[in-house]
């Protein structure tokens, strides 16, 4: 066997265990973006009041949103009877002509 050969085999079998120690290291030190510390720098109170628009229910099979806000409850002895205002966004129409 050529000292040529060995010495590249010998190189090779070297980067390839470098090159799978460095994937390893990697993704063992990575950071999860997802948890974010708020403690640093917590959300100022208007950017938490738009985020709550967010949170509109929507349909699954439609995609349209529904929203419900409940204003009085009328109640008697066997029977009640609430009252609230309700909103869906799939009765409004647009005129395209």
């Amino acid at each position: 066997m050529n000292l040529n050969n060995y010495i590249m085999k010998w190189t090779v079998r070297l980067l390839f265990f470098l090159m799978i120690q460095l994937t390893l290291l990697s993704t063992g030190v990575s950071q999860d973006l997802t948890q974010m510390d708020r403690s640093i720098a917590p959300i100022s109170p208007t950017a938490y009041e738009l985020g709550k628009y967010g949170y509109l229910p929507v349909g699954m099979y439609t995609g349209t949103a529904s929203y419900s806000i409940p204003l009085y409850e009328l109640k008697g002895k066997n029977l009640s009877l609430p009252i609230s205002l309700n909103y869906y966004s799939n009765v409004i129409k647009a005129d395209l002509a």
